[in-house]
């Protein structure tokens, strides 16, 4: 109930000061659509085990991987527009799952989990006068995440009931850790188009590590999102429907 309370009164204070014409409440949600992760690296040993990997294509590096559907997004989202500008706040939990393959000195798999908070920010731009137009998008994305690095132990382990890695090596947990993740906090800088249908918002937005923090990875990765938000209250809401009973 707070929360809700906590809404209304940003929604009816920021359209009584006109600091926008219409201020929107909603939900978000959307898949990543592509993602690359790439890592020059000829060969690389971690410190915690004694794997060693090399690159199985000679000069194009030891990871390079495009991941297609390999995670999601889901929050919630704060709007305001004024005239063809607008600002939204996006507060969300993200997951994603990517899986590499290495082919030498013999195959393993490894499994890149992530689950974290997100917080876009972000300015747009409505490209024509009709209010459904397209709209550029550009902005921050602050993300704080939690990761996980583990050995793939395999269909059978799933789904027969195996034991874990069996008939396979084991190699170890956490071998890219501050090379392809880390779990400390970072911004991405964030690009993209979008179209407005009624209350429904869908746009495409390019993401990439902007390096400004301690987390500072070597890996290059960049990822297309697709989001869809649905604006279910509007300032206008109360402005011009007078839902507020007065004698």
């Amino acid at each position: 109930m707070r929360s809700v309370l906590t809404y209304l009164f940003l929604l009816c204070l920021l359209n009584s000061v006109g600091f926008a014409q219409q201020v929107n409440v909603g939900f978000v949600v959307g898949p990543n659509f592509i993602q690359q992760m790439k890592w020059e690296q000829a060969y690389f040993a971690p410190e915690n085990s004694y794997h060693t990997y090399f690159e199985s294509n000679q000069g194009k590096g030891l990871v390079n991987k495009i991941s297609v559907l390999n995670g999601g997004h889901i929050g919630a989202i704060l709007f305001a527009d004024y005239k063809r500008f607008g600002f939204g706040l996006e507060p969300q939990y993200h997951y994603q799952r990517t899986y590499l393959s290495f082919q030498r000195p013999y195959r393993v798999e490894r499994i890149i989990g992530k689950k974290s908070f997100r917080m876009p920010t972000y300015f747009t731009y409505r490209l024509f006068k009709n209010p459904e137009s397209a709209f550029l998008i550009l902005g921050l994305n602050l993300v704080k995440e939690t990761n996980w690095d583990i050995q793939n132990p395999g269909f059978d382990y799933y789904l027969n009931n195996a034991n874990i890695y069996e008939d396979q090596v084991e190699v170890g947990p956490d071998h890219f850790d501050g090379l392809l993740y880390d779990n400390s906090v970072y911004w991405n800088y964030m690009i993209g188009l979008g179209k407005k249908s009624g209350k429904w918002n869908t746009s495409i937005r390019f993401q990439s590590n902007l390096n400004i923090t301690d987390h500072d990875i070597e890996a290059e990765i960049w990822q297309v999102e697709v989001s869809i938000n649905f604006l279910f209250l509007s300032s206008k809401d109360f402005t011009e429907k007078h839902f507020l009973y007065e004698e």
